[in-house]
């Protein structure tokens, strides 16, 4: 029976571009989407093992993984206040807006939660994945052992030929680094606005191990909040109507018939 990873995230902007091009690239995988592809579309993928991404799937995956025994979820988890100052310079309506935002983070983070238990769910740490790959790499061929490597993630930017949406995403081709971890310390107003709007980090950013405490936070003692509107703030509306759960009954439902029809 066909193998299927699919890798989501805390948010959009978090390194699953990365993460697929590092799958795909160091790892045998017979069929993988070019750049963004949802689960729900893969039902004519072949070959034994395949490999999609959809960052915004998250809500489908608990159930998503009650229906396909061979489903295996990889999480990318990645640090709020870096989420929410990404920008995508290549999106078509607003290259010059940030991305995602808070309340993205924290209603993904709570599937998460629910799903931390499961046998066919594994977190990577986008932090973790930068600053040691290949024992990242490693971990997830544990948690796949399936899987046969061909090469290290340490050394996949000279093996990989990127898609152009992949490497717009990636902000281009090259090793893995950590030079971005602490790029939101650059952009302090836009993190102030976004606390005072969806609320405080400091007790998830402890229980997550980014930080010991709370006293990052003197670093916005007399920041001004400058609210820039975000991509996604209109999704954040659909997170929690009921149109989103009519839209995950109807998908679901259907890939339980693709399922039962052994696409």
């Amino acid at each position: 029976m066909r193998k299927h990873i699919h890798i989501v995230a805390c948010s959009p902007r978090s390194g699953t571009s990365l993460l697929q091009e590092l799958m795909t690239t160091c790892f045998h995988v017979d069929n993988y989407c070019g750049h963004e592809q949802s689960i729900f579309r893969s039902a004519g993928m072949t070959g034994e093992v395949v490999c999609t991404k959809n960052p915004s799937e998250v809500p489908y995956m608990p159930w998503a993984l009650k229906v396909n025994p061979n489903l295996y979820v990889i999480y990318v988890l990645r640090d709020p206040r870096a989420v929410v100052v990404s920008k995508h310079s290549k999106h078509k309506q607003s290259p010059d807006m940030y991305y995602s935002c808070l309340g993205v983070w924290k209603n993904y983070e709570a599937y998460r939660k629910r799903l931390m238990a499961h046998e066919r769910f594994l977190v990577v740490r986008y932090e973790d994945l930068v600053s040691n790959p290949d024992h990242e790499q490693s971990r997830i061929n544990s948690f796949l052992p399936f899987l046969d490597r061909k090469c290290s993630f340490s050394t996949f930017h000279e093996h990989a030929a990127p898609s152009e949406s992949t490497t717009v995403a990636m902000n281009g081709l090259r090793p893995v680094s950590t030079g971005r971890l602490k790029g939101w310390q650059k952009h302090l107003p836009r993190l102030k606005a976004q606390l005072e709007r969806f609320g405080n980090i400091s007790d998830d950013l402890v229980e997550l191990g980014y930080e010991p405490n709370a006293a990052w936070e003197q670093q916005l003692e007399g920041v001004v909040a400058a609210s820039y509107d975000s991509v996604l703030d209109k999704r954040l509306k659909s997170l929690s109507s009921l149109k989103m759960k009519y839209r995950i009954f109807r998908k679901i439902t259907v890939y339980i018939l693709e399922r039962l029809q052994g696409k």
